[in-house]
């Protein structure tokens, strides 16, 4: 995991760089590394989550059944994970074994290739502060460089999301009808869904070309 986490952090300074790079701007409380470390370590509570929910389960249906714990070997992208898993669970289910071993080699491949369903979530804390200083501050001041009149934004309770700070409000509306300086200016200044569309939702560098 450290070396993963070590991984998302070079990306996210990366990308720091790229959104901020043309401003002297004070850099965001949040960065784009706290976001990255946290979606890595929801994923993980996800996951502990399952496998607990499952050896539960388990447990209730043999109660005298020994599960293994064995490490996490990749987290596979959705096209690859099915056919990984399904050889995984073959091959860790013994000849003529009845039901009970079929149910221990599924719990095995689980903890060891987890669905990357479980990468899709709702942002958190940190991600959507981050996604608030980034509509608030970074963006306005970056169209602002380039002298782009970026009306304020509303205050009060505003339930901001990647895509969209408050309905109504744009902050492109000066350029909006400009294709090529809009294009420009998208690129230049991108909005925080493009940014954090780059940030992955679990661990760099963790795949498997099949099951060892």
């Amino acid at each position: 995991m450290t070396a993963s986490l070590r991984g998302v952090g070079m990306l996210a300074l990366g990308l720091s760089v790229l959104v901020t790079g043309c401003t002297a701007a004070p850099a965001p409380a949040v960065t784009l590394e706290d976001v990255a470390r946290e979606r890595v370590e929801r994923l993980d509570a996800r996951v502990e989550v399952l496998l607990e929910s499952h050896a539960g389960y388990l447990q209730s249906r043999w109660p005298d059944i020994v599960l293994p714990n064995p490490p996490r070997e990749a987290w596979l992208e959705p096209g690859q994970w099915q056919n990984v898993f399904s050889q995984c669970v073959e091959r860790a289910t013994p000849e003529g074994a009845d039901s009970r071993a079929l149910d221990v080699a599924t719990y095995t491949c689980e903890a060891r290739f987890p669905p990357p369903s479980l990468a899709v979530n709702e942002p958190g804390p940190l991600e959507r502060e981050w996604v608030s200083q980034y509509w608030r501050s970074v963006l306005p001041s970056c169209l602002r460089r380039s002298g782009v009149i970026v009306p304020p934004l509303p205050e009060g309770s505003l339930a901001m999301v990647a895509d969209e700070a408050a309905a109504g409000w744009d902050p492109y509306r000066e350029i909006r009808d400009d294709a090529v300086q809009l294009a420009r200016l998208t690129a230049l200044c991108p909005p925080p869904s493009s940014v954090l569309s780059s940030v992955p939702r679990q661990p760099v560098g963790a795949a498997a070309p099949g099951v060892p």
